[in-house]
């Protein structure tokens, strides 16, 4: 059996053992606390860089709109400028001729219907629907023989039964685009030297 002095040594030495454990969570506190302060800062952190690196996208997406509004318009009105002096595509004469030529139509549900044309020429009987891209690409074509011929006659009904000849210009073009807007009958615009190349033998009606 053991003696008081005994089971008063036990009772200091359990007492110094809870001693020791408060202390132990005690430094678990402040360690956990510290590690709270510090994975806040870096939620800040990283939110403040998250925000900065937003804007910064949103800064170089609206400069490269520009660039690209801008390489739009020097396309368009460089291709534009050849036609204009010959009044000239796929054998015919035209006697008027537009650029950027847009026209909203509503529809009866309600929605619009909105049409934009880079070059547009005409005479009596005959359209010519320009296409410029600053780079031709496949889907380029598909539309412009598709989407935009059927918008325009809708948009513009006086026109609907005209022969329609269309055009892709731009300043380069992807792989097999050129050949397969050739065999589609669609002419094609391209630089050559200083000067525009216009290939536009043989054209289909559309």
């Amino acid at each position: 059996m053991e003696t008081f002095e005994e089971l008063m040594k036990g009772f200091v030495e359990i007492r110094e053992s809870f001693a020791e454990i408060r202390e132990s969570f005690a430094e678990l506190r402040e360690l956990q606390k510290k590690n709270e302060e510090k994975n806040e800062k870096w939620f800040e952190e990283a939110e403040k860089q998250r925000e900065e690196n937003a804007k910064s996208f949103a800064e170089l997406h609206k400069e490269l709109g520009g660039i690209g509004d801008s390489n739009g318009k020097f396309c368009e009105s460089y291709f534009y400028s050849t036609l204009f002096n010959s009044m000239h595509f796929g054998g015919k004469d035209f006697d008027n001729i537009d650029k950027g030529l847009k026209r909203s139509k509503k529809l009866p549900d309600g929605k619009k219907l909105t049409g934009e044309y880079d070059v547009v020429m005409y005479n009596g009987n005959t359209i010519a629907l320009i296409e410029v891209k600053y780079k031709v690409k496949k889907n380029h074509i598909e539309n412009l023989k598709t989407n935009q011929v059927k918008m325009f006659k809708e948009l513009f009904p006086q026109y609907a039964n005209f022969d329609f000849y269309l055009g892709i210009a731009g300043l380069s073009f992807e792989d097999n685009t050129e050949k397969e807007a050739l065999e589609q009958g669609i002419g094609i615009l391209r630089p050559k030297g200083e000067n525009v190349e216009i290939i536009d033998d043989n054209l289909k009606v559309y």
